[in-house]
């Protein structure tokens, strides 16, 4: 299957759900999930944008949090909604959120911002996610750090073990982004992944940050 953006991603996405599941199983931001949530009122709503098949969705849940699950793959939803029952999935867009405005306490967006084309595009998911926190409301975020001179990619790694289309970001692009938005930075901090994941890539760095609705 030829990638070249972002649909072609989400269709891959789609027709390979069981085995993308599979492979970031036990991949968790343990650390991040949990500086997260220590944020977050218990019973606080949480929005996981991006939550593929619900693994972050029912940890974030187990932490005694109200959470809904959002993502574009249907395929990927309905093992979610296989594996995790008594949790809601909803399929939507991230730039069209379906929530009314000031809903959530919290936003998780990990590693789910980095399929965008352009900058406009993360740029309206940003201004999509504010209108649906409440004031106050933390946000995550995660994206792939630019260590090259490639702004975008399409990149065959050994988790996919296939072509995907990313963007990566600087951090202080990612800085700029929550910034010029209204959000108060928390933390902001570039990682490589072996120092976040068990069993992580070396050769992939992650740009975290917190961030708290004005």
């Amino acid at each position: 299957m030829k990638i070249n953006g972002f649909n072609d991603t989400i269709d891959w996405y789609s027709k390979n759900a069981n085995h993308y599941a599979q492979s970031i199983k036990n991949r968790e931001f343990i650390d991040a999930i949990n500086e997260f949530t220590r944020l977050i009122l218990k019973e606080g709503r949480v929005l996981d944008a991006g939550c593929a098949a619900g693994r972050d969705t029912n940890l974030l849940s187990d932490k005694g949090l109200v959470v809904v699950g959002i993502d574009l793959s249907k395929e990927l939803l309905e093992l979610a909604k296989k594996s995790y029952p008594t949790l809601k999935f909803i399929e939507g867009d991230f730039r069209n959120l379906p929530f009314e405005d000031n809903y959530f306490d919290g936003i998780w967006a990990n590693a789910s911002l980095l399929h965008f084309e352009t900058i406009q595009q993360v740029t309206k998911a940003i201004k999509e996610f504010y209108r649906v926190m409440k004031k106050g409301g933390v946000i995550h975020v995660s994206v792939k750090a630019q260590t090259g001179k490639d702004k975008t990619a399409v990149v065959s790694d050994s988790l996919s073990k296939h072509d995907r289309f990313f963007q990566f970001f600087k951090e202080g692009e990612v800085k700029d982004l929550l910034i010029k938005n209204y959000f108060e930075i928390i933390k902001l901090k570039q990682y490589r992944e072996t120092d976040i994941i068990p069993n992580g890539r070396f050769e992939v760095e992650w740009i975290l940050a917190l961030a708290r609705k004005k």
